[in-house]
C-alpha cells in the first residue's frame, strides 16, 4: 500500500470510528435525557402525593379542631343545663316549703276564727239569756 492509501484508510477508519462514537455518545444522551425524564416523572408524582398526603392531613386537623370546639360546646351547654336544674331543684324545694308555711298558717287561722266564733256565739247566747 502506498502512503496515500494508507491515509485514505486510516481517515476512513478514523471517520468510522468518529462516526461510532457520535452514534454511541447520541444514544447515551437520548438515553440520559429518557432517564432524566422518568426521574423528573417518579419525582412529579411523588410531589402530588406528598402534596395530597399533607392536604389530607390539614384536612383531618381542621376536623379535629372544629370536633374538638363542638365538644367543648356541647360540655358548656351540659354544664349549664346541670346549673339550671340545680336553681330549679331549690326554687321547687323553696317552693314546697313556703307552701307547707302557707297551709300551717292558714290552718292555725282557720282554728283561730273557729275559735273565736265559738267565743263569739258564746257571747251573744249569754247576752241574749240575760236580756
Amino acid at each position: 500500500m502506498t502512503e496515500a492509501g494508507a491515509d485514505t484508510s486510516v481517515d476512513t477508519l478514523r471517520k468510522i470510528f468518529e462516526h461510532e462514537l457520535y452514534v454511541q455518545a447520541s444514544l447515551l444522551r437520548a438515553q440520559s435525557d429518557a432517564e432524566l425524564r422518568a426521574s423528573q416523572a417518579v419525582l412529579g408524582c411523588q410531589n402530588q402525593s406528598r402534596t395530597i398526603e399533607a392536604r389530607c392531613e390539614l384536612l383531618l386537623a381542621i376536623q379535629g379542631a372544629h370536633s374538638e370546639k363542638v365538644i367543648l360546646e356541647i360540655r358548656q351547654r351540659h354544664d349549664a343545663l346541670e346549673c339550671m336544674e340545680g336553681n330549679l331543684q331549690a326554687a321547687r324545694f323553696a317552693e314546697a316549703a313556703l307552701y307547707r308555711e302557707a297551709q300551717n298558717a292558714f290552718r292555725a287561722l282557720h282554728a283561730g276564727q273557729a275559735g273565736g266564733l265559738e267565743e263569739l256565739r258564746e257571747v251573744a247566747t249569754r247576752e241574749a239569756q240575760s236580756a
